[in-house]
């Protein structure tokens, strides 16, 4: 049975964890990844040691805000031409299909994609002629999750 002195602990370190996060407020990280192109594909899950952080850390929401994919881009006969990817939420299943054909640069809306500790975003190319390295840049807003209501709002 819990006394009241060792509830009132537990409840300042929960209350004191909480006001650290409040005061941290919002930030706005960068991410970035990369891959080579072997056998006309490429694969960035967003969970290779080698990638900066490819999702919130525990605690913490995003709001991705921009994303840019480098490297697809060719130029065959007169014509240059940028090469499409698919953008996933944690894995390549059909529910998880953010974006069948993101080309270049995208801006997402505050809301349009959110995500919460434990998610990574994956991005998938297939059928390309463009060779080398693609490198995958982005933005996100990022909050503690007690403030996860201040997005969109």
């Amino acid at each position: 049975m819990i006394n009241k002195d060792e509830m009132k602990e537990v409840l300042q370190t929960v209350q004191k964890d909480w006001f650290a996060q409040v005061a941290r407020g919002g930030r706005y990280p960068r991410f970035s990844a990369a891959a080579t192109i072997a056998s006309n594909a490429f694969t960035i899950d967003g969970t290779e040691r080698d990638y900066e952080r490819m999702g919130p850390a525990e605690g913490f929401v995003w709001a991705v805000q921009r994303l840019a994919v480098h490297g697809l881009t060719t130029y065959t006969e007169g014509t240059l031409d940028t090469e499409p990817v698919a953008l996933y939420l944690n894995d390549t299943g059909p529910s998880s299909l953010i974006h069948p054909a993101l080309v270049g640069y995208h801006d997402f809306s505050q809301t349009q994609l959110v995500m919460y500790p434990g998610d990574t975003l994956v991005i998938v190319g297939e059928d390309l002629t463009a060779t080398g390295q693609v490198t995958v840049t982005g933005q996100a807003h990022e909050l503690p999750m007690p403030l996860a209501w201040r997005i969109g709002g």
